[in-house]
């Protein structure tokens, strides 16, 4: 028999990263090896991302601490808020960007990326800033969600990811 869903906080589905940006007056950091993610090039339709830059493998270990691996999902979290992809391979977001390394073994990382955009309006309700809406780390961190058991989980990934 199949456990209800149960409450939790995103930090609960794995751990969440917020990414850096490595100085561009060090050319030496960028390069073409790992995808440099920031909100300009992730889409409005598709978990998948176009990224323009890219880091070298120099700048991938000056930065190892908020490398993200593939499936990491990856979600706004100042100014254009709520918009969210999974990366593919290992990468770095800039600051502008929360990311969940979700637990394999509790969760499906399709369906951490589709709760997070039907919870997306309620993400951004809770965003503070006057001129630029911002909602920090841990308030991302400590937002509690409904999730499925793991093996409906993996269904409704599974239902959902044949549309995209």
């Amino acid at each position: 028999m199949n456990r209800p869903r149960q409450r939790i906080c995103i930090a609960d589905i794995g751990r969440v990263v917020t990414g850096k940006t490595p100085p561009t007056k060090q050319p030496e950091l960028y390069g073409t090896s790992y995808p440099f993610i920031t909100p300009t090039d992730i889409g409005d339709d598709s978990r998948n991302v176009q990224p323009a830059r890219f880091i070298s493998e120099l700048g991938r270990k000056r930065h190892s601490s908020a490398m993200l691996p593939p499936n990491a999902v990856c979600f706004t979290c100042i100014a254009s808020i709520g918009k969210i992809c999974m990366t593919k391979q290992l990468s770095l977001t800039n600051q502008q960007i929360n990311s969940v390394i979700v637990d394999e073994s509790k969760h499906d990382p399709r369906y951490v990326f589709y709760l997070l955009i039907t919870e997306t309006e309620r993400i951004k309700a809770v965003a503070g800033g006057v001129a630029t809406p911002i909602i920090n780390k841990t308030a991302f961190s400590e937002m509690e969600m409904e999730v499925h058991p793991l093996t409906i989980q993996r269904k409704i990934a599974a239902i959902l990811s044949a549309y995209d």
